[in-house]
C-alpha cells in the first residue's frame, strides 16, 4: 500500500491493521492526497470486496490484515507515520529538495523490518521491534531503537544533532559498503 502526502498535507499516515489510514482527518481517502482512485486500499484488502464500487470504497477504508509491505511518504509539513507489522518504508519527507527545517515528524516503525528515512526538520523516531535500518543523515531530534538489531546511519554532522536511545549499532559509512581489511 502506498500512502503519501503529495501536496504536503498535515495528515497522519497509518499502516497498522484495523486503523483508519488517515486517522479520520481526510474524508476523501485519496491514497496520494490528489487522485480519487483508492486502489491502494482495495489492493491491500482495506475495503471489503462487497463494499467496493468501481475504484472507490463505499465506506471509509480500514487497513487490512493481509501481510503486505507499505510505502509511507510524508511531505513538507508535519507528519505522524505508523508502519504496519510486516516491514515498511517510511520517509519523513519524500521530496529530494526544498525540505523545510521547520517541519516536525514522528516516525514509528512496526514489528517487521522497516527502512526509516528522516526529514531535514525535527524527527522523533521509534523503530519498533524489527531489524530496522534508520537513515538520519539530515535533520535533528531523537531516535529510540527498540530492537538490538537496528542500525542507524548518520552523517558526522547529524550525529551531533540526534540523541540516540538504546541504539547499539551506528555507522557513518553508506549502507552496503564494507571496510576492506587493511584499509581505514
Amino acid at each position: 500500500m502506498l500512502l503519501m502526502n503529495k501536496h504536503d498535507q498535515t495528515r497522519p499516515l497509518d499502516a497498522r491493521p484495523g486503523q483508519d489510514p488517515f486517522d479520520g482527518t481526510d474524508p476523501s481517502y485519496r491514497c496520494d492526497g490528489e487522485h480519487q482512485f483508492q486502489g491502494c486500499f482495495i489492493q491491500a484488502g482495506a475495503c471489503l470486496a462487497h463494499l467496493v464500487h468501481a475504484d472507490l470504497c463505499l465506506l471509509a477504508p480500514v487497513v487490512g490484515s493481509a501481510p503486505v509491505h507499505n510505502e509511507l511518504l510524508g511531505g513538507d509539513e508535519d507528519d505522524t507515520i505508523h508502519a504496519g507489522p510486516w516491514g515498511d518504508v517510511i520517509w519523513g519527507d519524500f521530496k529530494p529538495s526544498g525540505q523545510p527545517s521547520s517541519q516536525t515528524d514522528a516516525l514509528y516503525g512496526g514489528p517487521g523490518p522497516d527502512f526509516i528515512y528522516t526529514s531535514h526538520g525535527t524527527n522523533v523516531v521509534h523503530t519498533g521491534g524489527g531489524s530496522d535500518v534508520v537513515h538520519a543523515h539530515f535533520g535533528q531530534g531523537e531516535i529510540f531503537c527498540e530492537s538490538p538489531t537496528t542500525i542507524v546511519y548518520l552523517s558526522h554532522r547529524s550525529s551531533r544533532l540526534y540523541a540516540l536511545h538504546g541504539c547499539r549499532r551506528t555507522s557513518f559509512r553508506p549502507a552496503g559498503t564494507e571496510l576492506v581489511p587493511g584499509t581505514r
